[in-house]
């Protein structure tokens, strides 16, 4: 059944409530930066096959879709409720309707309810939606710090995109910090690339965000023998090489020319080679 006149000013009313709720929407949010960090995970490579919206009109499962670029689509409703249920409100009524909507409009869909109360019965999916209905367990916290150190897979997350060797607690929460930064420049937009997040994120950060955003770059065997020869302890992540030598270390950009001009060189010992790596 296409979306009536009256379903047009029930989802007008049922948005304008949820911008309102200011609780609700601070739980959506740091919902939100739990997916950006697993889905730069997943997608560094590719982190433009990807988006996300949130609070899309005509849409009865709105509090955020991410969309992938083979046309799969994951509709999400989150409630920070007490003892939630599907007879609350219209919630049932929402995911039915949504249903019939996405198979009337042939997508790849999956629709999910994500609820804060871990004691709550919506895991118990009604069988009407079922096949294409899945609920999701995610705490409510005050801020993303007690969040982080509360719940193990907003940590975990939140890790896997760290650089190892800047994996602290405050390095961890601040990578936290810049996502929920770069997700509020972009919340309540329409069909938001993940790769235009991640560069609001780099600008948030100034450099100082030390994330494992992209495919790590290579090193040559010649160049590898080279820095061991001389002593030198190295690691790649994404782009950069952050290496060591006693109590020095650094890290640059390391790219093919950065390469070429160390094995040019051709340094013999740590003296030779330290403003090569400058």
């Amino acid at each position: 059944m296409p979306i009536r006149t009256a379903d047009k000013e029930y989802l007008k009313n049922k948005q304008k409530g949820g911008r309102n709720n200011a609780k609700g929407k601070q739980y959506e949010d740091y919902y939100a930066v739990y997916q950006l960090a697993l889905l730069i995970d997943k997608y560094r490579s590719n982190p433009s096959l990807v988006y996300l919206s949130s609070q899309m009109p005509d849409t009865f499962v709105d509090d955020l879709l991410i969309e992938k670029e083979d046309s799969d689509k994951t509709y999400h409703q989150l409630k920070d409720v007490k003892n939630m249920n599907w007879s609350y409100g219209k919630i049932k009524y929402d995911f039915e309707r949504q249903r019939e909507i996405s198979i009337e409009n042939e997508e790849q869909f999956t629709l999910k309810i994500v609820y804060s109360d871990i004691n709550s019965s919506i895991h118990q999916i009604p069988e009407n939606i079922s096949d294409c209905t899945t609920a999701e367990y995610f705490p409510s916290y005050p801020s993303t710090q007690l969040l982080y150190y509360g719940f193990q897979p907003f940590r975990e997350a939140i890790k896997n995109i760290a650089i190892p060797s800047h994996s602290t607690d405050n390095e961890l929460i601040g990578i936290s910090g810049a996502l929920l930064g770069a997700w509020s420049m972009v919340n309540n937009q329409l069909h938001t690339s993940l790769q235009e997040i991640l560069e609001k994120v780099d600008n948030i950060g100034h450099g100082f965000i030390n994330m494992n955003i992209y495919p790590s770059a290579d090193i040559s065997e010649s160049c590898s023998a080279l820095f061991h020869q001389i002593g030198i302890d190295y690691q790649i992540h994404g782009s950069s090489l952050y290496w060591s030598y006693g109590y020095f270390n650094g890290c640059l950009p390391w790219t093919a020319a950065v390469e070429e001009k160390i094995l040019t060189a051709s340094p013999k010992d740590f003296k030779e080679i330290i403003d090569l790596l400058n």
